[in-house]
């Protein structure tokens, strides 16, 4: 959100204080030399938990650290939880940017054996109320010979910090320069006082200027500050019960979202938990506790791991009611499933319908509406092919908000779309992949198309060397274009690596008829540094030439991982 008239808001220093305060709480913990690593790739991802395409066939093991990359730069890292013979499941440790399915993962460092976050093989927990993870390993791992109820664990402290800053140069003239700073912290706290109490806050500021605005209405200068997550969770190992409080960024499935309030749950059978959650709906565009109205509901979790198979089954289904300030806003059911059968295949679906009462029924002249769908298909052909697609279909619903919205302002068509993806090629060798998609809306007769082709060999000659390139092409309404990327990277020992990308952008604006072609390049040129008791440093230099830019684009950061 941006500050009256236009002012900056003093958060800088204070948050950076704030910032590192906190982090000086942590207990520094030494850094391993990365390893040169195997490349998989990221299935899809739910709301705290990252799925791979590759398990125990390619050498995973529950307990490796591994790295998520997109673009030659790290966006993320992550650790094994549970692992089959071609699916493995991570807890995310360190999230820089958002992951996404199809993201490249490189194995930064394996488990040892001696480990003490896992010893016994056992996962470590993620302190939340969660998805897959939890269950599956505690299904497959053996427990440790020593109990665990005889041993009082000692508080630990892990998580990052880090500082960014970015800045566009404009060489066209038209006076479009940016910059932007950014905090991050990500801080877990386990064990607390040797009892099953968590903590978990993930929070980031952030400040955009720019030297005029890019638009009518936009402001010259934003803060665009985020609390996530503020949350203490009470969760035994082997207890019935869990319950989490606080701001909760980190839902027990994805259609709860964020809420101020209060999660609990309790297991029933092996197979079988009931939850429930009260709160308010948090703003989540700034650093605030301002409630937007209450959420509340229940929810069923039913789960089938057979031992042994590989396989995996869990349904979540849940009842939500939103209350605005004055009046019931939404009521909805959702329900969520994720199916791995042997894990050669897996699927993951998740869907919410709105049951329509009182004013809703009304203006909408229907019980029920389903507002979202979604659906992933992951297969993995042979040892050398995998398979994906994806469908999702979403429609606007009526709130509290725009309750008072005439018919013809809101927009209330369907939108739908359909993703394939196929990989040929194993995980540390040359890789072909061909991707396509199509999106539209009910009335429009233009749909938008997508296509591309990908080749990559994430470890040249065993050097550490990883090249790559792409071409994509998309087709909308408004404009047909093309994009070519060619990229390389190249990892040192201890972590260190470059990366250098080559790229152009072609389009044709279609929208007016006038058929006029466009171009922009750029190159770019960056970097990545492990630096003792946890530290890193990191930056990037771009240049960008054409027709929708032109100057040079600068980011730098420093991050500590504790």
């Amino acid at each position: 959100m941006s500050s009256a008239g236009g002012q900056r808001r003093p958060w800088g220093h204070q948050l950076l204080s704030w910032f590192l305060g906190i982090a000086l709480l942590a207990v520094l913990s030494g850094t391993g030399e990365a390893q040169e690593s195997a490349s998989l790739s990221v299935k899809y991802r739910s709301a705290d938990t990252i799925y791979l395409d590759s398990g125990r066939a390619t050498g995973l093991a529950v307990g490796d650290r591994l790295e998520v990359v997109r673009d030659g730069h790290g966006v993320a890292d992550i650790e094994v939880v549970f692992v089959a013979e071609h699916s493995a499941s991570c807890r995310i440790l360190v999230e820089r940017e958002a992951v996404r399915a199809g993201d490249e993962v490189l194995v930064a460092k394996q488990a040892g054996a001696g480990s003490s976050d896992h010893a016994g093989g056992a996962a470590p927990s993620d302190g939340e109320v969660s998805a897959a993870p939890e269950p599956v390993a505690a299904s497959h791992m053996t427990a440790p010979s020593q109990s665990v109820a005889s041993q009082r664990p000692s508080t630990r402290v892990s998580g990052s910090a880090s500082i960014e800053m970015e800045s566009f140069t404009d060489d066209s003239g038209a006076g479009l320069d940016f910059q932007r700073t950014q905090l991050r912290l990500n801080l877990r706290v386990r064990d607390i006082g040797g009892t099953p109490l968590q903590m978990r806050v993930r929070v980031r500021g952030q400040e955009n200027r720019r030297s005029r605005p890019f638009s009518t209405g936009a402001p010259e200068s934003e803060s665009r500050n985020r609390l996530y997550e503020a949350a203490l969770l009470w969760a035994p190992p082997e207890g019935r019960f869990k319950v989490q409080a606080g701001r909760i960024g980190t839902s027990p499935f994805v259609s709860i979202g964020f809420i101020d309030g209060v999660v609990g749950q309790v297991r029933l059978t092996r197979s079988f938990d009931l939850g429930a959650f009260y709160g308010s709906q948090p703003r989540t565009d700034e650093i605030t506790f301002e409630s937007l109205g209450q959420k509340y509901g229940g929810y069923a979790r039913f789960s089938a791991l057979p031992r042994g198979t590989g396989s995996a089954f869990q349904l979540y289904l849940a009842g939500i009611r939103e209350h605005g300030k004055e009046d019931v806003s939404r009521d909805y059911v959702a329900v969520e499933t994720h199916y791995t059968p042997g894990g050669r295949w897996s699927v993951f679906q998740r869907a919410e319908v709105d049951v329509n009462q009182g004013w809703r029924k009304d203006v909408s002249d229907s019980d029920t509406q389903l507002s979202l769908f979604s659906l992933t298909v992951n297969a993995r052909i042979s040892a050398a092919s995998r398979f994906s697609i994806s469908y999702d279909r979403n429609e606007r619903y009526r709130t509290e908000d725009t309750r008072h919205v005439p018919d013809e302002l809101f927009d209330e068509l369907a939108r739908q779309g359909l993703r394939a993806r196929l990989v040929f090629g194993k995980a540390r060798g040359l890789q072909v992949s061909f991707n396509g998609g199509v999106r539209q809306r009910d009335d429009d007769e233009d749909d938008t198309y997508s296509y591309g082709l990908g080749v990559l060999h994430p470890d040249v000659a065993s050097w550490g060397l990883m090249l790559g390139g792409d071409l994509l092409g998309y087709s909308n309404r408004y404009t047909d274009g093309y994009v070519l990327r060619g990229r390389a990277a190249k990892r040192f020992r201890g972590g260190h690596r470059l990366t250098f990308s080559l790229g152009g952008r072609l389009s044709q604006d279609t929208h007016f008829g006038d058929f006029e072609d466009r171009a922009t390049y750029w190159a770019r040129l960056g970097g990545w540094a492990e630096l003792p008791m946890g530290f890193y440093v990191y930056g990037d230099y771009e240049y960008n030439a054409g027709d929708d830019l032109e100057g040079p684009r600068l980011l730098g950061g420093v991050g500590w991982r504790f």
